[in-house]
This record gives C-alpha cells, sequence and structure tokens, in this order.
C-alpha cells in the first residue's frame, strides 16, 4: 500500500537556502526507483514541484501553511508564474504524483517517463528565477578570468579552458575533480568566468566542458558558442554526466523533450557520456598530442556562413586539417559583430583563410578589405594570409575572381576552382612554419 503524499504544511527552507542540487538529487533519486516502483518515483517528482511552488509562494507572496498545492497556482501567475508552467508541466506532474498516491492506482512507465519530462521545465524555470534574484542582490560585480598556476608535471605548458558550471550544477563535484587532476599534471588551468575568446592567447590550449541534462542546456549551450570553435574541433572534449541505467531510458526520454539544436548540442561530436575516469584518459590523449604538436598553426578561417555549399566546404577543411592546425571559425552572428571578432583575433592567430567557393565575388573582396584594415591598424602578426579557391556550383561562375587588394607575397592562393582539394592546407602551414623561422 502506497502511503498518500501528505501536504507540506510548514516549509523546510525559505526560497534562498532552499537547494537546488538537493533537488537534482531528489530527481535522480526517483529515476532510480522507477523500475521497481513506479508510484514512488512519480510521487517524489510530484514533491520536487511542490517544494518549488511552495518555495515561490512564500518569496512573492506569504508562508503557504496548509494551503492545498492546487491553491497555489492561481496566485502565483498574478505574481510571475508563468501560464505553461503552472497549467502544462506543473500540475501535469502533480496529477500523476497524486495519482499513484491513491491505493489501488497503477502507474506505467510512460506516465513516470511524461513526469520527468514535465518536471524539468519547472525547475529550470525556478533556476532563472533564482539566478535573477541573485543578480539582482550581487554587489560584488563580474568575476575575472582567474588562471591557476601549474606545477611542474608531464604536460606543463598545456592549457586548457574548462569551462565554468552552471551555478547548482550537479557536475561541481565532478568539475572539481578533473580541475585538480589537471594541475597534478602540470596543465595550467584557465576558468573562464570572462570572455572565452581570451583563450585562444594560448596556442596550446584544449576547452574542456562538463554539463547534465538536468542543468539549463541552453545556458551550457550558449557557453560553448562564446568559445568560437565549431563541433568535432580538435581543440574540444566535453563529458555529459548521464541519469541513472534502468530499463526505462531516461535519458534519451530528456533529450527527446529539448528542442533540435539543444539535442544536437548534447549528442555532439565531441560529448562523452562514458565515466568521468575514462574520459579524464582521453584528455590526457589530447594534451599528449598537443605536447608533440605546439608549434601548429591557429587559423582564422572565413567564409559565407549563409552559403550551405561553403559552409561544407568549411566543414570539410576543418576535418582534414584537424591534426595540422587549430582553427577559429567565423561566428554565426551580425556582421559587424563578424568584424570585431575577426579584428580581436588578428593579433592572436598565426594565418587567415579566405574560403571562396559558392560565394559572391564581393563576399571574399569585402573580407580582404576587413583583413587590410585590421592588419595596418592592429599590426597583426599575420605575415600571409590564404585565399583557397574550391569549386562553385554554377560553372560559369568557375572564372569570376574577386579582385585583390594585397600583394602577392601577403596572400597566397590554393585549392581550385574546379575541385576541392584539402590537400593545400597542408601546403599553407607549411609556409606560415617557412615565414616563422
Amino acid at each position: 500500500m502506497v502511503t498518500p503524499v501528505p501536504t507540506v504544511g510548514k516549509r523546510e527552507r525559505p526560497m534562498h537556502e532552499l537547494s537546488i542540487q538537493e533537488l537534482k538529487r531528489r530527481i535522480r533519486d526517483a529515476i532510480e526507483i522507477a523500475d521497481s516502483a513506479p508510484d514512488g518515483a512519480a510521487i517524489r517528482l510530484r514533491k520536487v514541484v511542490e517544494a518549488i511552488i511552495r518555495d515561490v509562494y512564500a518569496t512573492k507572496l506569504r508562508d503557504s501553511g496548509t494551503e492545498p498545492l492546487q491553491n497555489l497556482f492561481g496566485p502565483l501567475k498574478k505574481h510571475g508564474l508563468p501560464s505553461h508552467i503552472a497549467d502544462q508541466h506543473a500540475t501535469f506532474v502533480v496529477k500523476i504524483g497524486n495519482k499513484a498516491a491513491h491505493p489501488g492506482s497503477r502507474i506505467t512507465e510512460a506516465e513516470v517517463v511524461s513526469s520527468l519530462q514535465n518536471v524539468l521545465p519547472v525547475l529550470r524555470w525556478y533556476e532563472h528565477e533564482r539566478r535573477a534574484s541573485a543578480r539582482d542582490h550581487d554587489t560584488a560585480g563580474p568575476q575575472e578570468t582567474q588562471t591557476t598556476p601549474a606545477k611542474e608535471g608531464p604536460y606543463a605548458g598545456a592549457t586548457v579552458i574548462l569551462a565554468a558550471h552552471q551555478p547548482d550544477s550537479e557536475i561541481e563535484d565532478d568539475w572539481r575533480s578533473l580541475r585538480n587532476y589537471l594541475l597534478e599534471y602540470g596543465v595550467t588551468v584557465l576558468s573562464n568566468q570572462a570572455d572565452l575568446g581570451q583563450g585562444l592567447k594560448h596556442t596550446n590550449a584544449l576547452f574542456v566542458q562538463l554539463f547534465s541534462t538536468l542543468d539549463p542546456v541552453d545556458e551550457i549551450k550558449l557557453l560553448y558558442g562564446k568559445f568560437g570553435l565549431e563541433p568535432g574541433s580538435s581543440r574540444v572534449l566535453q563529458w555529459r554526466k548521464v541519469l541513472p541505467k534502468t530499463k526505462i531510458d531516461f535519458d534519451a526520454a530528456i533529450l527527446n523533450s529539448l528542442t533540435d539544436a539543444e539535442r544536437d548540442f548534447c549528442e555532439g561530436a565531441d560529448v562523452r557520456t562514458g565515466l568521468l575516469e575514462v574520459f579524464k584518459l582521453e584528455l590526457r590523449g589530447k594534451l599528449e598530442k598537443l605536447r608533440t604538436n605546439k608549434d601548429r598553426p591557429h587559423l582564422y578561417l572565413t567564409f559565407d556562413r549563409v552559403n550551405a555549399k561553403d559552409d561544407e566546404y568549411a566543414r570539410d577543411l576543418v576535418n582534414f586539417g584537424r591534426d595540422t592546425a587549430n582553427f577559429h571559425l567565423l561566428p554565426e552572428d551580425k556582421e559587424h559583430l563578424q568584424k570585431k571578432d575577426f579584428f580581436r583575433h588578428l593579433n592572436k592567430v598565426s594565418g587567415v583563410v579566405f574560403l571562396y567557393g559558392d560565394t559572391r565575388r564581393a563576399f571574399i573582396e569585402k573580407w580582404i578589405a576587413n583583413y587590410d584594415e585590421g592588419k595596418s591598424e592592429l599590426k597583426a602578426n599575420v605575415r600571409l594570409a590564404a585565399l583557397y579557391n574550391a569549386p562553385p556550383e554554377k560553372p560559369e561562375m568557375k572564372t569570376v575572381e574577386p579582385i585583390i587588394i594585397l600583394r602577392p607575397d601577403e596572400l597566397g592562393t590554393y585549392g581550385s576552382r574546379d575541385s576541392f582539394i584539402p590537400n593545400d592546407l597542408l601546403k599553407y602551414c607549411a609556409e606560415l612554419a617557412r615565414e616563422r623561422s
């Protein structure tokens, strides 16, 4: 016999002390018992929602006391609780939890899965509310980037930009464990509390990110995007903490509840989902490669982001050259922000590649002009840029050549307008090496 869910008469903690990490732990606990006790899992998920709703009610209005949970939604919607959170997600979890608490009721696997999928939007809304409240009361100002000096070790001289975990993240202990592990091996750990782009001054750097789908994936994805690297880059390695393995695939259930972009991010080519200790070993393998390739060039790749064919060429070029060079790609952004990003990196990269495939001639001319402007104003250390030709979709466009304002010793020509030749990237890297010597 299942004991009915008692109404919470007195809140256990005020809002500013209610632990989001504890709520996430309760969700994991619910998942772990879902196989053997689906009704118990549904009740535990309901309790997570109840703790959140009563906490918010006490903050925005007053202590809810013994007021039934369903009576709290109406007043809260008048004080900022979004209707879809109350009417769609929270109400569903409460309904299934109430059903599970009644003797004789049977909860199906599908109902437990749906409860989990609906509890997460409530939790994420609550996290955003808590974070906004913390910012309103935070007088300390923004945190600065902090570099942890490395000890002597086999990977001394290598730098790992360890992406900061989300506040109240359940991977906080894993993050600290990995950081200490890297320091023991002599790695310099850059904790990115400020602009991640600063890490690009380290030519021997890796970007590492740990995350969980119980945390706000949209914010995690945004943090990754600030570094300017594409999925599949040799400089990126991510680890996602998966949910407990049961007969029900809750990990897949959460992924299916995300947007397409968020799901693609969580299942990206650089994301590992095994044991953290196995992840550490793979990371050591990447550090080993960095140790033997300290002088690899760092290239800024400009290409027409809105042109599907050139986007494909860019990805193929990066995939081909990932063992030879590090890449920073022109970001997907408004034009003035792309130009700002381009100028910001001119003093950090060793080469610039202008990919001329299916795009208009004017695109190449514009970015070469930007390069000439930035090169003279910023005294960039790039001595030789590359015009990388690739075949356009329309044969008649093969003979259309951009007007070049740079000298031949400032801009080399690679590739072909007849066929895609990624091997020429090796020639460019070799010429950059000769320039540096």
